[in-house]
């Protein structure tokens, strides 16, 4: 008898982690290398008589769209984007942390550092150091640092990495994520692109429309439940009456 009422709740619920996520969307529509989600949701169907047919709303995962975001050219040389798969690595008190946020800058060290300080890792697990001798620094699209003064030497390499399953790397904030898998190569489609930065791949007026949407659906499945209840309610009391 109170079988509509779990089916508008199964749909609440779902409705609810949705709209946290296309909040978490809009919020981070201007983060640079940000990638939008979208909850996986399973639909159980259950036929209790021949006519009749149940369906009960369980959302199972959220996964994230890895599509690149579009391109924006800031002429700062230690800003960076990937074209194509892969992640910049950069070194934390618990390990290695990989992001497509690639806003940088030297530290008092002259280290290439992260907006948190995070030193950026090159190619032989190590913090990148610029000489105090380099006036201007040139990166080629394999992620070579040159002097731009002595283009024949190299100053280092910056390590881009790639991962077999992207979908399992955890946020840990501020753009950041781990893994236990073990990190290979980049795709050698993969470049870097020096100057600019990557930009969210959120759509903000498609997202804000999703979150009207569902909205109407939540307010919909609440208004099934509420009625629901007025008719159980409603015939309890004649029931009682009655009796």
């Amino acid at each position: 008898m109170q079988t509509p009422i779990y089916l508008a709740l199964s749909r609440q619920a779902a409705l609810r982690t949705q709209m946290d996520v296309i909040a978490n969307n809009i919020a981070n529509a201007n983060t640079p290398g940000f990638k939008q989600q979208r909850v996986q949701f399973v639909e159980f169907l259950s036929r209790p008589a021949p006519r009749e047919e149940l369906s009960f709303v369980v959302d199972r995962a959220v996964r994230r769209d890895l599509t690149n975001g579009s391109l924006t050219s800031t002429g700062n040389p230690f800003d960076l984007a990937l074209q194509g798969p892969g992640y910049f690595a950069v070194d934390t008190v618990n390990g290695p942390r990989y992001t497509r946020a690639g806003r940088f800058e030297l530290n008092d060290q002259r280290e290439v550092v992260n907006h948190a300080g995070l030193p950026l890792l090159g190619g032989d697990d190590q913090a990148i150091v610029i000489p105090p001798d380099v006036a201007t620094v040139r990166i080629n699209h394999a992620g070579e640092l040159f002097d731009e003064a002595n283009p024949q030497a190299v100053l280092g390499r910056i390590k881009v990495v790639g991962f077999e399953n992207e979908q399992a790397l955890l946020e840990v904030g501020g753009g950041l994520y781990t893994t236990d898998q073990e990190p290979g190569a980049a795709p050698e489609e993969t470049s870097v692109q020096q100057g600019t930065i990557e930009d969210s791949n959120v759509q903000p007026v498609v997202e804000m429309t999703r979150m009207i949407e569902t909205l109407r659906s939540y307010q919909s499945a609440q208004n099934l439940g509420r009625s629901e209840h007025e008719r159980l309610r409603g015939a309890l009391t004649r029931l009682g009456r009655t009796t």
